[in-house]
C-alpha cells in the first residue's frame, strides 16, 4: 500500500468519529458528576447570547447552608448543568462524583447516562474498527 493509499484510508473517519464521541461523553459525564453544591438560591440572572437570544445560561446566587459563604453556580445548556429554571428559595443539594441531585429535599435523577455510556462505546468500537482494519 502506497502512502496516498494510507493517508486516504476511509477507515480514518472511524477513528476520528470515535474519539469525538469517546471525548464528548466521558466530557459530559465527569463535568455532571465533578459538580458539588449544598445550598438555598438566594438569587438568579439569565444570560442569553446576544443577537438571537439563544444558547442561555442562568446563574445562580447560592448561599451555602453550613457556612456564611455564598458562591455562583452557572447553568448552561448542556446536559452537565443542572436545572435552568431553579427558583429563588429554592434548596439544592449536589455531591461530588453523584449524577443525581436534591432540589427541595426532592431526589431528581435526570442526566441520560445510558445515551453517554452508549456513546461511548460506540466510540471505542469505531476507534477499535480502526485499529483492527490497519494492522
Amino acid at each position: 500500500m502506497n502512502n496516498f493509499q494510507k493517508i486516504t484510508n476511509p477507515f480514518v473517519a472511524f477513528l476520528m468519529f470515535g474519539g469525538v464521541l469517546v471525548l464528548m461523553s466521558i466530557s459530559e459525564i465527569y463535568g455532571r458528576a465533578s459538580v458539588e453544591i449544598a445550598g438555598v438560591v438566594i438569587n438568579r440572572e439569565v444570560v442569553c447570547q446576544q443577537p438571537s437570544n439563544n444558547r442561555c445560561v442562568t446563574n445562580y446566587l447560592i448561599k451555602n447552608n453550613s457556612v456564611e459563604r455564598q458562591f455562583i453556580y452557572s447553568a448552561g445548556p448542556t446536559d452537565q448543568s443542572l436545572p435552568r429554571n431553579l427558583l429563588v428559595g429554592t434548596e439544592l443539594k449536589k455531591e461530588k462524583w453523584k449524577l443525581q441531585f436534591e432540589v427541595d429535599g426532592k431526589i431528581i435523577n435526570d442526566f441520560p447516562i445510558d445515551f453517554y455510556v452508549g456513546l461511548f462505546v460506540i466510540g471505542v468500537g469505531g476507534i477499535i474498527i480502526w485499529f483492527v482494519k490497519n494492522k
